[in-house]
């Protein structure tokens, strides 16, 4: 059972993101707003609408496909007026966006149920474009350079005061650098270049 839900999620109507309006019809997408809510507990809630798909699916992919399909897009169907993410009337460019990300959320679950690891976008590496590298290797050149007038600031001086504030100085831009030297690397090493 779902976190935002107490009760199994047989169908639709159990899902806690939807309602029936007063003709008995089922409203896909009905989620209160208030203009000064926390958007981070939102945000959280809206990822968690995920598990109640996930446990609808168990009972009904056809179910679940529907639900995210018809939560994107009003059912597709401009008569009802649904309010929808897309505000959507019918147009075909959103029913078919909206058609082909359920097919990957149903397609998803079939792999997260397989054993296939969740996608993390902090963990996604990508190629890295030469013109990307040239970019910042110019921008480690800077820091070097500030580094190596440091110090010759710091060889240069007798007074220990004016030392240590250069090489505190000198700490601070080598570790502006370290952090996105090494997620520099790291993608590098998985990614590698492409021209």
């Amino acid at each position: 059972m779902a976190e935002n839900n107490i009760n199994p999620i047989m169908s639709r109507d159990d899902l806690s993101f939807t309602r029936r309006d007063d003709a008995g019809r089922l409203i896909n997408w009905s989620v209160t707003h208030e203009p000064l809510e926390d958007w981070g507990s939102k945000h959280a809630v809206g990822q968690s609408y995920l598990a109640e798909i996930a446990e609808l699916a168990e009972h009904s992919e056809l179910e679940a496909y529907n639900a995210v399909r018809f939560a994107l897009s009003g059912s597709c169907d401009f008569r009802r007026g649904e309010s929808t993410t897309f505000g959507n009337t019918g147009w075909g460019e959103e029913c078919g966006f909206a058609e082909a990300i359920a097919r990957a959320v149903i397609d998803g679950l079939r792999a997260r149920n397989g054993g296939q690891e969740s996608f993390s976008p902090d963990r996604a590496h990508r190629r890295m474009y030469v013109e990307e590298a040239i970019g910042y290797f110019l921008a480690c050149s800077k820091a070097f350079t500030c580094l190596e007038v440091l110090l010759g600031e710091i060889d240069g001086s007798d007074n220990l005061l004016a030392q240590g504030s250069l090489i505190a100085a000198g700490r601070g831009i080598a570790a502006r650098y370290a952090d996105l030297a090494e997620r520099w690397r790291d993608d590098l090493k998985v990614g590698g270049l492409q021209p």
